[in-house]
């Protein structure tokens, strides 16, 4: 079972073009479990609405460094990276995001520990009715959806380069 590990706020350190946010943990043995492999949940809470799930990730080096990751800004070359820090920025608007957590036990094999969050993350991402907006495969479904109804529009390819 996941349980509530702290939440997100923004933060002005960031440039207008580089959205940024702070995460801030409220668990006594937060530092005993910095290195365990996790899997996370950004649980918004509006007023007006029940709580949505917005993103399920892993983390195989622990949580803390994942946060740390996630707070140094959203990057990426092909500049999905600014646009979903964007979406996280509108989400935080309207509500508190909570950060929930779960450390699965990993699974033995021949007596060897086998790390068990990749399965666990995955098991909940099909186990949710609607993906997380914040998640890949979220777009990566819509897109299947929409190719199946036929109403999907192909995606744009870029041209190819000059000789």
């Amino acid at each position: 079972m996941m349980e509530p590990v702290g939440y997100l706020t923004a933060t002005s350190i960031g440039s207008p073009r580089t959205p940024w946010f702070a995460f801030h943990h409220g668990r006594p043995k937060w530092a005993s479990e910095d290195k365990v492999p996790a899997v996370y949940a950004w649980v918004v809470r509006a007023d007006t609405t029940s709580p949505e799930i917005i993103y399920l990730g892993k983390a195989g080096k622990g949580l803390v460094a994942r946060c740390r990751q996630h707070e140094q800004g959203f990057k990426g070359k092909d500049g999905k990276g600014k646009s979903n820090g964007d979406k996280l920025m509108a989400y935080m608007a309207v509500g508190r995001v909570d950060v929930y957590a779960m450390w699965p036990e990993p699974a033995l094999f021949r007596a060897i520990p086998i790390p068990s969050h990749s399965a666990v993350e995955d098991w909940l991402l099909s186990a949710i009715d609607r993906p997380p907006a914040l998640n890949r495969e979220a777009a990566a479904k819509a897109r299947a959806e929409a190719l199946a109804a036929g109403t999907h529009v192909p995606k744009r390819r870029k041209s190819a380069p000059a000789p």
